[in-house]
């Protein structure tokens, strides 16, 4: 299907098959994509102003500065992304439920990203500002850190995360205590209860 017009302001596209049409200069303002087929799409110069995304498939997309604003992905597929090609400025998205391995935010600032029961491993975070940022019910393993700032972020409620405390920045970052072990292992600490366990 082919996507006639470049202006879209609070329509509904419902098992719209765009894989094989690149796409540019668009502008959607309060539409709702709904099991939408978007992979291995180019979007070039695409804006998405409170939009939201519900069981979508959007791996592999080439984002080139495409801007997202006040952008919801639920249950979509999202791998493979390249998140640095987006227009970073005003970058405001929330994602729940979504299968993001192999994306790539490096360098972004992220404050107050909300990630909620997604799978992220192997993701590159390293050099993003995450300050505030939430991963609840989150999968993290191998996800990279390296030089990301972490103040004030929630990782209590994320799995499988790991970082060295000397490649991040933490102050008052909410973690779990399967982190605070693997934090206080790196720093060459033996952690043992009072009973001897």
């Amino acid at each position: 299907m082919r996507l006639v017009g470049s202006d879209f302001v609070e329509q509904t596209f419902v098992e719209l098959d765009l894989r094989d049409e690149p796409m540019d200069a668009k502008s959607f303002v309060r539409c709702t994509f709904d099991r939408c087929q978007f992979p291995g799409v180019q979007l070039a110069d695409v804006s998405f102003e409170d939009c939201d995304f519900e069981a979508c498939d959007l791996a592999n997309v080439a984002l080139l500065g495409t801007r997202f604003h006040g952008v919801r992905f639920k249950a979509s597929r999202l791998a493979g992304i390249d998140w640095t090609s987006a227009e970073q400025l005003l970058f405001d998205v929330r994602f729940e439920d979504c299968a993001m391995r192999f994306g790539r935010f490096s360098g972004m600032r992220l404050c107050r990203l909300k990630m909620t029961g997604c799978d992220a491993r192997d993701t590159d975070f390293s050099r993003a500002d995450l300050r505030r940022a939430v991963f609840d019910g989150t999968q993290l393993g191998h996800a990279a850190f390296d030089g990301a700032q972490l103040q004030h972020a929630a990782l209590d409620a994320a799995f499988d995360v790991g970082f060295r405390p000397s490649e991040v920045r933490l102050s008052k970052t909410r973690i779990n205590l399967e982190l605070a072990f693997k934090i206080l292992a790196d720093m060459g600490l033996d952690v043992h209860s009072p009973d001897g366990g």
